[in-house]
């Protein structure tokens, strides 16, 4: 961390420096924070973002800072050493810490010109009416977690980005005889150490759980490898398909040759029988015309025997009635 504080300073009087980044950062001290940062007694923003504080004793006297910036910690009380060093505190985050009960919260009644609190993702919030609660209980405040009492959105007061607070640093840099260039430079190195701190800030303690959860679960992977090793896993069905040599390639190309002789035959065989009922139909016709002739002859030849037999019996009459005169006229002579 104090590497890290000569970086922030650019060179200049700590006296002069006025906004302090030390997010990531680890101290060698007990508490975390280092005891060089009281020599920056004018500063106004102090950002100390998962630097792995547990307490906040002997916290650096800090009579001008008004944001203070201590999210992602494992703090759960002790606000009272930053209110007692920093009166004039306006914006305090304390999101991600271990803060469960309104109790933690009473120093926080000291500092009179606190308007914005962040309490997002403490236990805190799991409290019924929340808000409602933490408004009541510190009614100095203008929003909570970054909303007002009726809900709506505030933005921080010194911009979301801190465009305007890097604006006025580099403003000090130049009134403090600094060139542009060594600004530059400065704010180049500063950026490789930034990285480096956010890369490497890695909390002793969580990368020794990290490991355990990594043994854990490789205990718990080998377990499950041996369980599975003993159950019997039956073996994937194989799907056998059978070959077709062309041998049996002519073969079903000749069955098929005679398959469709066959069905021609039958075909034929059909149409000859169609013909033969065909030409039973005209017999019959023709057998039907020969009796219906046959009929008509025999019913004319009917009628002229009737004719003669009428015929011959006139003439009989006609003898006889000539007879039967003859026979008068004999009688009369």
């Amino acid at each position: 961390m104090d590497n890290r504080l000569e970086l922030e300073r650019r060179g200049r009087e700590p006296h002069k420096v006025k906004r302090m980044t030390l997010d990531n950062c680890r101290s060698q001290t007990t508490n975390g924070i280092s005891e060089n940062l009281a020599q920056y007694s004018n500063l106004e923003s102090l950002s100390m973002i998962n630097a792995g504080l547990t307490t906040l004793k002997g916290f650096p006297r800090l009579p001008n800072l008004k944001k203070l910036d201590i999210s992602d910690n494992r703090l759960a009380g002790g606000l009272n050493h930053v209110t007692e060093v920093c009166p004039k505190l306006e914006t305090l985050f304390l999101g991600g810490n271990r803060f469960r009960d309104l109790d933690s919260l009473e120093p926080l009644k000291q500092l009179k010109d606190l308007k914005h609190l962040d309490m997002m993702n403490c236990d805190i919030v799991a409290l019924d009416d929340y808000r409602q609660k933490i408004f009541d209980f510190l009614p100095q405040l203008v929003d909570l977690d970054s909303l007002d009492r009726e809900n709506n959105e505030v933005l921080d007061d010194d911009g979301m980005d801190g465009s305007e607070n890097e604006e006025e640093d580099d403003e000090d840099d130049v009134a403090d005889g600094d060139s542009d260039e060594d600004v530059e430079n400065h704010n180049g190195q500063e950026n490789d150490e930034n990285h480096y701190a956010y890369a490497n800030g890695v909390d002793q303690e969580e990368s020794n759980e990290g490991s355990e959860m990594d043994n854990n679960d490789d205990e718990e992977e080998e377990e499950e490898e041996s369980d599975q090793g003993e159950e019997h896993i039956p073996p994937p069905l194989q799907m056998h398909y059978p070959t077709i040599t062309l041998d049996e390639e002519d073969d079903e190309e000749e069955n098929e040759d005679e398959d469709n002789d066959e069905g021609e035959e039958h075909e034929g065989a059909m149409e000859d029988e169609e013909d033969d009922d065909d030409d039973d139909d005209d017999d019959d016709d023709e057998d039907e015309e020969n009796e219906t002739v046959e009929q008509a002859v025999v019913q004319s030849s009917e009628v002229g025997s009737r004719g003669l037999k009428r015929a011959h019996s006139e003439e009989e009459e006609d003898e006889l009635q000539d007879d039967d005169e003859d026979d008068i006229q004999e009688i009369e002579g």
